[in-house]
C-alpha cells in the first residue's frame, strides 16, 4: 500500500490549490484503475491513501489525522451516498459496506445512507425499453434488517432509523426550461434525460449500444418527458447512529 501525506502550507485557497496541483505526477503514477473483466466496473491497481490537512492545524488535528497501520475509526458523520451497485445483494451491502461503516461510528456518531428508490419517470423510461427491469429491488428496511443481523450483539449500541416515506424519500429533478420538455423535444434534451436515466439505473454498456442505434430509447424518453412535463428521480435515506457514551 502507498501512503502519502501532504501538509498544506499557507493560509489561502490559492496556495492550497497550487500544492494540490503539484500532486499531478504522483496521482498519474499511482492512482490508476482498470476495468474489471467480470462486470466492467473500475478497480484500482493498488491501494493508495492520500492524506491532506493544513499544516498550521496539525496540532489540533493530530488525534484524527489518519496514520499508516492505525485502524482506529471514530467518525462523527458518515455520508454513504450510493455506496453500492444497484443490483448488489442485500447481504453484500450489509456485510461489506454498511456494517463496517456503522462499526466505525463514535459515540453520538451518525451514518446517513442514501440510494435510488425507483418508482419515478427515470425508471419508467428504462422499463419502456426493458420491460420488467427493476434495479432498485432492495429497500432501506431490508438493508437495516440485514445490517442488524450482521452486527449481532454489537448492534445493541446502535439506533436504526428507516423513518416514514414522507421523511425518508426525496426527489431531485433534471433542470430544463418548460418548452424543452413539452411539444417537440429536441435530441439534446432527450439524450440528456436518457443518459441520466441509464446512469441512475446503472445499465451496462453492452445493452445500451443496441437501444441507442435503433432509436427506441429516445422515442420512449420523449414520451415520458411529455407525460410528466419533466424528469425526476427518487432517492430514499436511512440513518444509523451510535448511542452516546
Amino acid at each position: 500500500m502507498i501512503w502519502h501525506e501532504v501538509a498544506l502550507r499557507g493560509a489561502s485557497s490559492g496556495e492550497f490549490e497550487a500544492q494540490i496541483a503539484e500532486l499531478g505526477p504522483f496521482l498519474e503514477q499511482n492512482w490508476r484503475a482498470n476495468l474489471s473483466p467480470g462486470n466492467a466496473m473500475p478497480i484500482y491497481e493498488r491501494p493508495v491513501a492520500l492524506v491532506l490537512y493544513r499544516d498550521d492545524h496539525r496540532f489540533l488535528l493530530d488525534s484524527i489525522i489518519p496514520r499508516a497501520g492505525r485502524t482506529e475509526a471514530n467518525f462523527d458523520l458518515v455520508i454513504a451516498s450510493q455506496p453500492y451497485r444497484a443490483k448488489s445483494s442485500v447481504n453484500f451491502r450489509a456485510k461489506r459496506i454498511i456494517a463496517p461503516l456503522a462499526r466505525a461510528l463514535r459515540g453520538g456518531g451518525r451514518l446517513i445512507g442514501i440510494h435510488s428508490h425507483g418508482g419515478d419517470p427515470g425508471l419508467e423510461m428504462i422499463q419502456a425499453v426493458w420491460p420488467g427491469e427493476n434495479p432498485f429491488a432492495v429497500s432501506r428496511h431490508e438493508i437495516l434488517r440485514a445490517v442488524k443481523y450482521e452486527l449481532g450483539s454489537a448492534g445493541r449500541e446502535l439506533n436504526f432509523n428507516a423513518y416514514a416515506d414522507n421523511r425518508s424519500i426525496f426527489r431531485y429533478d433534471m433542470e430544463a426550461l418548460p418548452n424543452e420538455v413539452t411539444g417537440s423535444i429536441g435530441t439534446s434534451t432527450a439524450f440528456a434525460a436518457w443518459n441520466a436515466a441509464v446512469y441512475v439505473a446503472q445499465i451496462e454498456d453492452e445493452r445500451l449500444t443496441e437501444t441507442t442505434e435503433n432509436g427506441r430509447a429516445l422515442e420512449a424518453t420523449r414520451e415520458v418527458l411529455r407525460k410528466h412535463n419533466g424528469l425526476w428521480f427518487y432517492d430514499e435515506s436511512y440513518v444509523i447512529s451510535r448511542r452516546r457514551d
